[in-house]
């Protein structure tokens, strides 16, 4: 089945051609444009982030991960829950069991975390510290901190929420809900998720005041955040200013700047510009679009850096209609540099 917010969007389509052309029309666009273009979509990407093979354990929540783009709050954190439990029994009779074997106490610690970690392996996510000791560099207190996080129920449902809230929206983009034509940049589920969030964080800190201990002065904490960085407004201001002063420092160095556009390749797009399905979209969510940019900039740096090239400055990530980020760069180099920094930038770039 589909999850309500697709179903809903595609059974109104219909509804409304079946209004105006008739059933036919409508049957004909279910099996013509949904079944053969639209569904195949949304499988690929719900394939994403189904799991795999589990342990004995995981068994049970099989199930919840399926049904994770359906959740609701209380949803996630009855599983948040149930998930800190099952962690901390498992690594409780680990812990034991090696304990009895061997009364190497923190021998016991670092064996029953990887008893843990391994089983959140197979959850699409890893535990904190879990390179550390794929690499033997954890220690015994390392565990300790890291099992502190998996028994928290407040950690997991951070985690959910994240995968629910790409595992949504990436479903989003593959039903083409997200384009020029229906809602640019985003979903409009997650405009509104996005308003209601800072709608509560502003109430909260409007209920809240600073006091200082010392003198019992009281001042509002709304106060605060609107004149810090915390202010979108004034973080613009602040990163404006940071531009000016980088370009006087270019300026008394004798460097020239450069504007750079990096974009990803059409098969990272679900949709065309002019609001249509893009058949050659390899699946790809905003995330995995952007860390194939920074792979591309990664190299780009790399033979900049054996061509003796050297440049400082700002880049910045905008979303296309369809959510597929793209960057905008402000370099400063030396002006002998421009040409060969360009033709470089541009051979990386079309890879």
């Amino acid at each position: 089945s589909l999850p309500h917010f697709i179903r809903r969007y595609y059974a109104q389509h219909a509804d409304s051609i079946e209004a105006q052309h008739g059933t036919t029309r409508a049957n004909k666009y279910l099996i013509n444009t949904f079944e053969k273009h639209v569904l195949p979509r949304i499988d690929g990407v719900n394939d994403r982030y189904r799991l795999g093979a589990v342990p004995g354990v995981l068994i049970d929540f099989q199930g919840d991960f399926a049904r994770l783009p359906w959740y609701g709050k209380r949803d996630l954190k009855r599983l948040a829950h149930r998930l800190a439990d099952c962690i901390t029994a498992e690594f409780m009779n680990y812990y034991q069991s090696q304990v009895d074997k061997h009364g190497d106490i923190s021998f016991a610690v670092i064996y029953a975390y990887g008893r843990a970690g391994w089983v959140v392996s197979h959850l699409n996510m890893f535990a904190p510290g879990w390179r550390s000791y794929c690499e033997m560099e954890l220690t015994d207190a390392d565990a300790l901190r890291s099992m502190a996080r998996l028994e928290s129920p407040a950690w997991w449902l951070r985690r959910l929420k994240r995968i629910h809230d790409q595992w949504r929206e990436h479903l989003m983009i593959a039903a083409g809900y997200v384009s020029k034509k229906t809602t640019p940049y985003c979903s409009d589920p997650a405009l509104k998720e996005w308003k209601a969030q800072k709608k509560s964080n502003l109430e909260y800190l409007n209920a809240m005041e600073l006091e200082d201990q010392d003198t019992g002065e009281r001042t509002s904490l709304i106060g605060k955040v609107v004149g810090s960085v915390a202010n979108p407004a004034v973080r613009r201001h602040e990163l404006m200013a940071r531009m000016r002063g980088f370009e006087n420092v270019a300026d008394d160095l004798g460097l020239v700047g450069d504007f750079y556009t990096l974009t990803a390749p059409s098969k990272y797009h679900s949709m065309h510009n002019t609001g249509k399905r893009n058949d050659k979209w390899n699946g790809a969510n905003p995330r995995q679009t952007q860390k194939y940019l920074c792979r591309i900039w990664a190299r780009v740096r790399a033979a900049w850096k054996r061509a003796g090239i050297r440049a400082f400055g700002f880049r910045v990530v905008e979303p296309h209609h369809d959510e597929t980020p793209h960057w905008h760069l402000l370099l400063f180099m030396r002006p002998e540099d421009i040409d060969q920094a360009r033709d470089i930038f541009c051979l990386y770039a079309r890879w």
